[in-house]
């Protein structure tokens, strides 16, 4: 064997002990545990493995049923999945727990509107302005279902605010 092959080896049998002292202690310590769990939840999420990562915030949920970003986030999976209905009933659940988180009534409001609510979804959207108004894409979610309503002004003057949000994240002159 190689001097190449011996650190390579080397470096994977490091790997598989690191690894194996990270699950020892996840059993022992359920913080430790839950944030491992998240990493494997992330990287579902990432790969667009929806149903695997739903499971993981199951997991997450059940060790801390108040946990609104488990929540949002299986919500967000569920969304992926076609899933609406279910969505809609976790962002609820998200937003009981952090009503001042104004993504979570952005994403309420897309559910909404896409569940074919879109006056719900317009209510949603305005909470997540008033919570913060410098969010673009809050703006433009609620210019492109007052668009749909036929609310064309209104619609006009939300797309013109994403887009002087836009201007100004990007440096440039409104």
């Amino acid at each position: 064997m190689g001097l190449l092959e011996k650190m390579v080896t080397a470096i994977h049998e490091s790997a598989l002990l690191h690894h194996t002292d990270r699950e020892r202690d996840a059993q022992r310590d359920p913080q430790t545990e839950m944030t491992v769990v998240q990493q494997q939840a992330d990287a579902h999420v990432k790969a667009e493995r929806f149903e695997e990562a739903i499971a993981c915030f199951d997991r997450i949920i059940a060790a801390d049923p108040n946990s609104a970003r488990a929540w949002n986030s299986k919500a967000n999976s569920l969304f992926r999945l076609g899933r609406f209905e279910d969505a809609l009933t976790c962002y609820e659940r998200a937003i009981a727990i952090s009503p001042n988180d104004p993504r979570i009534w952005n994403n309420k409001g897309l559910t909404q509107d896409t569940l074919g609510y879109p006056m719900d979804a317009v209510k949603s959207f305005d909470a997540a302005i008033a919570l913060d108004p410098g969010i673009e894409r809050v703006w433009q979610n609620k210019g492109q279902t007052l668009s749909r309503l036929g609310w064309v002004e209104e619609a006009r003057r939300c797309m013109k605010q994403a887009q002087d949000l836009r201007d100004k994240r990007d440096g440039r002159a409104t």
